[in-house]
């Protein structure tokens, strides 16, 4: 469960709509990539982003768990569920392929969960 997200929701705090607008940018970007078409191009992506989140978009324990679930998020309509299966089921291959941090790997895992992906 995404525990910050909704710490921060709870608590009002509004930059929180900020962070997740700021990740659907930051995902545009690596789906865009052409590294994003392979498993392991995907999770070399990751792994430069993951700095990237923590910058942008809440800091370090935030910024990872914003990473993992806007990852799926941005992929997942609540009308058609996954549009690309096989996109999502690259982004939960990846995650663990990837040397981002274990906080990052363990939300990804929760958040395939959420997603009925595990």
């Amino acid at each position: 469960m995404a525990s910050q997200t909704i710490q921060e929701l709870l608590a009002g705090d509004t930059d929180i709509l900020t962070f997740y607008s700021e990740a659907d940018n930051l995902w545009e970007q690596i789906w865009a990539d052409k590294l994003s078409e392979n498993e392991e191009g995907l999770a070399q992506l990751l792994t430069d982003y993951q700095t990237v989140f923590e910058d942008r978009c809440g800091g370090k324990t935030l910024g990872r768990e914003v990473m993992a679930y806007s990852g799926y998020g941005y992929l997942y309509s609540a009308n058609q569920g996954f549009e690309n299966d096989h996109q999502a089921r690259r982004l939960r291959q990846a995650f663990p392929s990837s040397t981002c941090s274990l906080e990052v790997k363990a939300a990804a895992l929760k958040a395939a969960d959420v997603y009925h992906l595990a």
